[in-house]
């Protein structure tokens, strides 16, 4: 009896602490841009010019390319009415980045580390062929 009692709670447990993964309509590419901003060196401020950001979500992995450089990552979500918050550790990269995605209009947020500005996201829409 109690081999089939932990057996049932394990069984249980996995159902219910496993990863979420994003639904089909909010997966895809989203674009946008990082805007520029300004970093003090010293007593020299330096000019961070605009950079494009592209993020790409599949069922459970992240893929976000910055300008040149390109990160891959595992998603941690949790959810809202109004939006998915996703937390997305990536490989080589000590802090996690935080993204909110509006359930509503498919809009992401991506927060900035500081003295970086956040950046708005807009969904690509597949070409019809």
């Amino acid at each position: 009896m109690r081999i089939w009692f932990v057996s049932l709670f394990l069984l249980v447990a996995t159902f219910c602490y496993s990863q979420k993964s994003i639904k089909k309509k909010f997966r895809g590419t989203y674009e946008g841009e990082i805007p520029s901003y300004q970093v003090f060196n010293g007593s020299l401020p330096l000019e961070i010019a605009k950079t494009s950001i592209s993020v790409e979500l599949s069922k459970s992995k992240i893929s976000m390319k910055i300008g040149m450089l390109s990160y891959e990552g595992n998603l941690s979500l949790s959810s809202t009415e109004t939006e998915i918050i996703i937390l997305a550790t990536i490989e080589g990269l000590s802090i996690p980045e935080k993204i909110t995605l509006n359930k509503k209009n498919k809009a992401m947020i991506r927060f900035g580390r500081s003295p970086q500005p956040n950046a708005r996201l807009t969904k690509v829409k597949r070409s019809k062929k």
